[in-house]
């Protein structure tokens, strides 16, 4: 089984904080939009810059968590060892209701447009350095001076 190193592991989780927030007023079902970000991300790095392939174990589904965090690993998971080459809205959409069927409605609710468009920004943005992390952030929740600047802080002092 192929390992990602930590600062691979720290790309992805960007890129699905990224999509969390831009996807926010969705509710319960930005945690699919913000797996799809994390697998394209993944997916694209897999094929463009070498990361080595990731082998997981099939989840047990269907889930009755609440927990975003659970689903979303549940739903990566998933999507991955269904062995799909690229991330597409369908088997985004398909692979969310294997892990929560209960929530398909709500899923199938998601608009193509609407989830292309943010899986892109997501994944295309830049988050190397700390001023990249907060940019991303501002640029989808507005917070004042004082707010921005503990951000900032708080962005230092994680150790990625």
């Amino acid at each position: 089984m192929a390992e990602l190193t930590r600062q691979q592991k720290e790309a992805i989780a960007w890129a699905d904080v990224v999509a969390g927030l831009m996807t926010a007023e969705t509710g319960f079902v930005s945690l699919f939009i913000a797996a799809a970000a994390s697998m394209a991300y993944y997916k694209d790095k897999v094929a463009n810059e070498g990361w080595k392939a990731i082998v997981t174990e099939e989840p047990i589904l269907p889930s009755n968590s609440n927990n975003y965090g659970i689903l979303h690993n549940l739903t990566c998971e998933k999507y991955l060892t269904d062995g799909y080459d690229q991330v597409t809205y369908n088997e985004v959409l398909i692979t969310a209701v294997k892990v929560r069927p209960d929530l398909a409605g709500e899923i199938y609710a998601i608009a193509e447009d609407y989830f292309q468009e943010k899986v892109e920004m997501a994944v295309n943005k830049n988050l190397i350095s700390v001023d990249d992390k907060l940019n991303a952030i501002l640029d989808t929740v507005p917070l004042n001076a004082a707010d921005t600047d503990k951000i900032y802080q708080l962005l230092n002092s994680l150790p990625f």
